[in-house]
């Protein structure tokens, strides 16, 4: 079966997703210790806005990588993923809108992007709908083990990433530094963000296992090598921050060393099937 091609709304549309969260990304990442002035609401501490600018920066990768490559099967792996986070982001930010700028354009553009986005995808993959859906057969499976570490990747990242959603006060104990600390009239609401990406990439993760394709998979491991380094040196930046002791930190050192595994594995394995 011939793939169908990626049709050229929802190739800009992830062209102009992945700018975006460029954008996010820098205000996040670079500029953790001024979102006071510069975001749409004040994240504390730094880490905690360094983290999620690492998380929005690799998935501007996977997204721009999804945009160039050419149909749909090897585009889609970034989809249900982006559209599942954008919808679940509107939750926290509807219901806090008392501690955002609101006197800022970053505010408003914060909110308008994430109430309009997810409807823009929904509309995209309508319009995809003239250029078909069909995926050639899968050519190169994955190997066993690496698919299964994807599917349980999955689970534990949609298991936390609810927990976070759901109940940010008791799951906020487990993360290895407080990501939303008590600080005047300063609400504790970075636990749900954190919940929507921990869902989202449990979402692309599921969705990695179920493709079970290099060829279909090629945006995701550049991504994946991207998440684990910049939010390992998210956290080295602002290792005061962390408790080193807690339990939890060693989780996530472990999780991140076996992303980053992953993506290489992946990567490598899709560069030696190129060749």
């Amino acid at each position: 079966m011939e793939a169908a091609p990626l049709g050229p709304v929802m190739r800009r549309l992830l062209l102009a997703a992945a700018g975006l969260v460029f954008l996010a990304g820098v205000q996040l990442f670079l500029l953790s210790d001024h979102t006071e002035t510069l975001f749409a609401w004040t994240v504390h501490p730094p880490l905690t806005a360094a983290f999620l600018g690492a998380l929005y920066w690799a998935a501007g990768l996977l997204e721009w990588h999804a945009a160039r490559s050419g149909t749909w099967a090897g585009a889609r792996i970034a989809v249900p993923g982006v559209l599942a986070f954008t919808l679940l982001t509107n939750v926290p930010t509807w219901l806090n809108l008392d501690q955002y700028h609101l006197d800022s354009p970053a505010a408003w553009a914060w909110i308008g992007v994430y109430a309009v986005v997810p409807w823009i995808f929904l509309w995209a993959l309508v319009a995809q709908r003239t250029h078909g859906f069909a995926a050639p057969t899968r050519q190169y499976p994955l190997p066993a083990v690496l698919r299964h570490l994807l599917g349980g990747a999955g689970v534990v990242f949609l298991v936390g990433g609810t927990a976070l959603l759901a109940s940010p006060d008791q799951a906020g104990l487990g993360w290895p530094w407080d990501l939303s600390p008590q600080v005047g009239s300063y609400t504790r609401f970075s636990e749900p963000y954190m919940g929507c990406w921990g869902i989202g990439l449990g979402v692309v993760a599921a969705h990695a296992w179920w493709e079970d394709d290099l060829v279909r998979l090629r945006p995701l491991w550049p991504a994946m090598i991207a998440t684990a380094l910049l939010c390992a040196v998210a956290a080295l930046r602002y290792h005061a921050a962390v408790s080193w002791r807690h339990p939890s930190t060693e989780v996530m050192a472990l999780g991140l060393c076996g992303l980053l595994g992953l993506g290489v594995w992946g990567e490598l394995l899709t560069r030696r099937q190129r060749n």
